[in-house]
């Protein structure tokens, strides 16, 4: 078993069958948080055989498709099971990782051991195949429908050329109806083994416990298969600056996007670049709220709703997200771009730099006191980047790594905007 501590509260360990266990320790929260990754994810549709060395290729959308499977159809005794554990039951899927994950009141180690059956079970039918289907065709019809998914889903496409961040991971209505009960299978007997996979648990555990409950629900499986990632050579610059769907609304979704590319970095690297994106983005954020208050476009007119600023990363690809509801998308977008001019002539300096990162850190800290927002927090990066250091990496970021992340990323070049109205 090896083990290691990165940080004062919580463990890591690698267990005899290949899982990576993490565990946060918080006795003072009563509930707690469990969140088990696979990573499997939608660009995952290529991939070599481990026993064959053959090419597999399987429709888009079967990892999420997958997901769907192995979750409890409705009036399953599961439900009841988990009730009784006082627990939930929740399940995402995303371009580079599936995760199921549960907030429980009581009985951590039984709801544990309920996720890990649920997901290395495999009795998926056929009849369960055609059953999500059709569920899964109705959800494509209603995110279709919604018209924030699209004001986003038109961003990405605008921002990206190749890359598959820009892609549904439902797959497209095509993809689905080619998905059979052998892809999905095939999927299940090669991603979801112990050694790609992480059960991440935030609350008042002892993380030997779970190693023991992890090393006996899951026997040691054949290593998963390597993806097949074409090299997409995503340029810099985004396809097109502007796009403008009339639906007939009475508020408009806007979506202000920028693009960051950055293959070739290194997990500390990259770990440092988007610690540098997400600082700049509180920066940003504070610029847009003092103009969309001066210009009374925010506040309790309810003209402009819902802001967020954001930074997403998939892969060897990001971007930096603006979004809103308001009754002037026009002004909306004038503002954020004025927001971004005082960002980028920032008279940058490390104090200032030093008060951005405690405010960022600050934001971080308080929701890590939701045990669910933390365990993301954790999975997101330890799956996706291995181990890492918050609080080496954010004491080494200077005001010369600010400036230069501006200057790489807040460019016209690297942007695109969504109107669904």
């Amino acid at each position: 078993m090896k083990s290691f501590r990165n940080g004062s509260n919580w463990q890591c360990v690698v267990c005899h069958n290949g899982m990576t266990v993490l565990a946060l320790a918080k006795p003072q929260y009563y509930s707690a948080h469990i969140r088990l990754v696979v990573k499997y994810g939608s660009l995952h549709n290529r991939f070599i055989d481990p026993f064959s060395s053959a090419t597999v290729v399987q429709p888009e959308g079967v990892a999420h498709f997958l997901e769907h499977a192995l979750f409890p159809s409705e009036g399953n005794d599961a439900y009841v099971q988990l009730a009784e554990f006082g627990a939930d039951l929740q399940a995402s899927t995303y371009i580079d990782r599936t995760t199921f994950y549960s907030t429980t009141v009581g009985n951590v180690m039984d709801t544990v051991g309920f996720l890990l059956e649920l997901a290395f079970r495999s009795d998926i039918t056929e009849d369960r195949i055609q059953l999500e289907k059709h569920v899964i065709r109705n959800e494509m019809l209603m995110s279709h429908a919604d018209p924030a998914e699209l004001a986003r889903q038109n961003m990405l496409n605008a921002l990206f050329w190749y890359h598959p961040v820009k892609k549904d991971v439902k797959g497209t209505v095509e993809s689905l109806s080619q998905i059979t009960l052998d892809d999905v299978r095939t999927a299940h007997s090669m991603f979801y083994v112990p050694q790609n996979c992480w059960l991440l648990v935030a609350g008042d555990v002892h993380i030997h416990d779970l190693v023991e409950r992890a090393e006996q629900m899951v026997s040691g499986k054949p290593c998963a298969p390597a993806a097949e990632l074409p090299a997409w050579r995503e340029p810099p610059n985004a396809v097109q600056a502007f796009s403008l769907a009339e639906v007939g609304l009475n508020q408009a979704y806007v979506y202000v996007g920028y693009k960051h590319v950055h293959a070739g970095m290194n997990s500390s690297a990259l770990f440092q670049e988007e610690l540098v994106i997400r600082i700049c983005a509180v920066m940003l954020e504070h610029e847009l709220y003092k103009l969309l208050v001066g210009l009374e476009l925010a506040g309790d007119d309810g003209s402009a709703d819902a802001i967020r600023v954001n930074y997403c990363r998939a892969a060897d690809a990001g971007y930096l997200e603006i979004a809103a509801v308001t009754d002037s998308w026009e002004r909306f977008r004038e503002v954020v771009m004025q927001a971004v001019t005082r960002v980028r002539e920032t008279q940058w300096s490390e104090a200032l730099v030093d008060d951005l990162k405690r405010l960022w850190l600050l934001r971080y800290w308080k929701e890590a006191n939701d045990l669910c927002v933390l365990t993301y927090y954790m999975e997101k990066w330890w799956t996706t980047l291995g181990e890492f250091d918050l609080e080496r990496t954010l004491k080494n970021i200077s005001a010369r790594h600010l400036r230069d992340g501006i200057e790489r990323l807040l460019v016209p070049e690297n942007m695109a905007v969504s109107i669904v109205c």
